[in-house]
């Protein structure tokens, strides 16, 4: 007679699961796994500080379930509301090994073993060098953002102190910390803060000036292995390096090669070019090789000026007729750039600053 009763459940359950199994869905589709233990499915390697969903397989709603946990340190199980003891939650503060356990009333037990594995929350900075230029990061268009990450996870809120150390670069002259105070905030689950700089522009040659930002005291964070720390210092990522290179702009000849033939009379225009425009005006001085002797044909004498605000110049020549009289030798006008005259220090002569002209009659 207990055989026949120990069958008629069995088979009774199995119909049950192929009858309910549509309405369950699928994540409560039954599972009866006949036996003298329960079987527990979830995952078997975890963090601390994450939740992990666990089941019970071979559910039964008219059984009930009770669950623990025990291991290398705080650890704990909890049941999810209206699920019968089928589904549990474990969190695990410490890493190390555990065993889950789950237990009916009808005398079935199961265990599952897990290990739980910490992670690095190292913070440090994103970049330990970084190279910029004055105009890059300027008030009102674009501001510097200087990450400072954590790495793999942030369980807890974290606040950290930085600090920020002149070197020949000096705060308030040539760049500006934008940070209401000298702290980083993270809310849980953010990794990522920034320090804001804006760099100031100006006119003189200074040559490449740096400053540090310089990682503090982790002023709030978790607990244990939740907790955010300062990466070691073989990592070298405590501090980021910030130089400030001179805002340069140059000048030069708009052209598309170094030397033109030229056969026909009139004026003749040469671009010279800024590669930015500037707050100041910026003169140009050339020079001619090659004029006649007594000629005019240089129209803008020497030098042009680029105002305020604009890019580009024209350097004038008259190409005069009797260079273009058959039978005469070809004249070649060599021009050179030579100076640039502006109260902006920054601006300076570029690369293409000579251009032949060979003009003569036509062949």
């Amino acid at each position: 007679m207990k055989n026949y009763k120990s069958f008629f459940k069995i088979t009774f359950s199995l119909l049950a699961a192929i009858i309910f199994v549509a309405c369950e869905g699928e994540e409560e589709s039954i599972s009866l796994t006949p036996g003298s233990g329960l079987m527990i499915s979830g995952p078997d390697d975890i963090l601390t500080y994450s939740s992990n969903r666990y089941f019970v397989r071979g559910h039964d709603i008219n059984e009930e379930y009770t669950w623990s946990i025990s291991g290398d340190g705080v650890a704990t199980v909890t049941e999810e509301e209206g699920r019968s003891g089928e589904y549990v939650r474990v969190f695990v503060e410490d890493e190390g090994s555990y065993t889950l356990t789950v237990e009916n009333n009808e005398g079935l037990v199961g265990s599952y073993e897990i290990n739980v594995r910490d992670v690095d929350e190292f913070i440090g900075v994103g970049q330990d060098t970084l190279y910029i230029s004055e105009e890059e990061y300027q008030a009102g268009s674009d501001t510097l953002l200087v990450p400072v990450t954590i790495s793999e996870r942030n369980i807890d809120s974290t606040a950290i102190e930085f600090e920020i150390i002149d070197g020949t670069a000096v705060q308030g002259i040539d760049y500006e910390v934008l940070n209401t105070d000298n702290v980083l905030r993270f809310s849980p689950g953010q990794t990522e803060a920034y320090v804001r700089i804006l760099t100031n522009d100006n006119m003189t040659i200074d040559g490449v000036r740096d400053f540090r930002i310089v990682l503090g005291e982790i002023l709030t964070t978790g607990e244990k292995s939740s907790a955010v720390e300062h990466a070691p210092d073989s990592l070298e990522i405590g501090q980021s390096v910030i130089y400030i290179q001179d805002d340069t702009k140059t000048v030069n000849l708009s052209v598309e090669f170094e030397e033109v033939e030229v056969n026909e009379a009139g004026n003749y225009f040469i671009e010279v070019a800024l590669n930015r425009a500037v707050s100041e005006d910026v003169t140009i001085e050339y020079t001619i090789d090659g004029l006649p002797l007594l000629s005019d044909a240089d129209k803008t004498d020497g030098s042009v000026t680029i105002y305020a605000g604009n890019t580009s110049e024209e350097i004038v020549l008259d190409i005069d007729p009797d260079w273009l009289e058959e039978g005469e030798e070809p004249t070649v006008l060599e021009i050179q750039l030579e100076e640039v005259i502006s109260n902006d220090e920054e601006v300076t002569l570029g690369s293409v600053t000579e251009f032949t002209i060979v003009a003569g009659p036509a062949e």
